[in-house]
C-alpha cells in the first residue's frame, strides 16, 4: 500500500536529484553564452543569457586581429569544459606572450579589441573597428 508507493516516490525524487546534479555542469556554458556587448562612453557591458559583466575604469582599447593572436602564441584555457564551436561564445581564459593573461568575451573573431582595465585585467571582446578609429 502506502509503503510501496512511498518507496517509489522517494526513488523518483532521488533519480531526479541525481539527474539535476549531473546536468548542471553541462548547463553552465549555455548560461554564460554572450548575447551582446553594449559599448558606452565610460563602460562596456557584456550581456549573457543570464547575468552580465561590466568593464569600468578602462585605460586602453587596442585593435587585435586573429592572426596577431595566433602569432603571439596564444594558449587556450577553457573554463567551461566544452571543446567545440561553442567555446568562443562563452567566457574563457587565454594567455599569450604579447598580452599576458586575458579573458575572451566574443561571439566571433571579426573586429576584436583588447580592453585593459586600471586593475590590469584584460578582456578580448568584439568591438567595431570604426569606433576605435574615432578615438
Amino acid at each position: 500500500g502506502h509503503t510501496a508507493s512511498l518507496k517509489v516516490y522517494l526513488s523518483l525524487i532521488a533519480l531526479g536529484v541525481i539527474f539535476l546534479l549531473l546536468s548542471v555542469p553541462w548547463a553552465i556554458p549555455f548560461i554564460r553564452i554572450i548575447r551582446c556587448i553594449e559599448i558606452e562612453s565610460n563602460k562596456i557591458t557584456i550581456v549573457r543569457l543570464i547575468g552580465k559583466t561590466t568593464l569600468k575604469n578602462i585605460v586602453n582599447i587596442e585593435y587585435v586581429t586573429k592572426e596577431l593572436l595566433e602569432e603571439s602564441g596564444t594558449e587556450y584555457y577553457e573554463k567551461s569544459g566544452w571543446h567545440d564551436g561553442l567555446t568562443m561564445w562563452v567566457e574563457t581564459d587565454h594567455r599569450s606572450k604579447r598580452y599576458g593573461k586575458f579573458s575572451l568575451y566574443c561571439v566571433n573573431f571579426d573586429e576584436l579589441a583588447m580592453v585593459t582595465l586600471a586593475n590590469g585585467k584584460k578582456y578580448l571582446i568584439n568591438y567595431p573597428k570604426e569606433l576605435l578609429e574615432k578615438k
